[in-house]
């Protein structure tokens, strides 16, 4: 299972991420914004809108906002 964000591509177009699955996130120094993503198992990596930071506080707010495992 992965925690999927929503994030915006570099044309403005909706992408979600598997941010489980990222080994990296640069910022994109070439645009002056937004962010870099590599992952595991690739060479393939996706540049969105959103700045390393939001992409973190997103991941972590759906870590916390998750149900507990029934018992």
């Amino acid at each position: 299972m992965g925690t999927w964000i929503k994030c915006s591509d570099e044309r403005g177009q909706i992408v979600y991420v598997n941010i489980a699955n990222a080994i990296t996130l640069l910022r994109n120094e070439s645009h002056h914004r937004g962010t870099v993503i590599a992952f595991m198992g690739t060479s393939d990596h996706l540049s969105v809108r959103e700045t390393p930071e939001d992409i973190l506080k997103a991941a972590k707010a759906k870590t916390h906002t998750k149900a507990p495992p029934r018992a």
